[in-house]
């Protein structure tokens, strides 16, 4: 494996484990159960939540939360995560 696809592996790998983490914290607000976070068989993330309105919050957060990450890495600042 070349350096370039390993680091990109470590990234990914690193990525979903954030969006993991700050996915799983949320939760909707009318029936106040989190969302059920998990990598799916396919190594993508999935949500199922209790309601239709929830899993549209949490896809949004998702790209939000993508976004911040993918800012803070290329700033060089971790801190933009906190």
């Amino acid at each position: 494996m070349r350096i370039f696809e390993h680091q990109k592996l470590e990234f990914m790998i690193a990525m979903n484990a954030y969006l993991i983490e700050k996915l799983s914290g949320l939760y909707c607000i009318t029936h106040r159960l989190n969302a059920n976070v998990f990598i799916n068989d396919e190594g993508f993330i999935t949500v199922a939540s209790c309601c239709d309105e929830f899993h549209e919050t949490l896809y949004h957060a998702q790209e939000a939360f993508r976004s911040q990450y993918q800012a803070a890495q290329q700033s060089g600042n971790p801190d933009d995560l906190a």
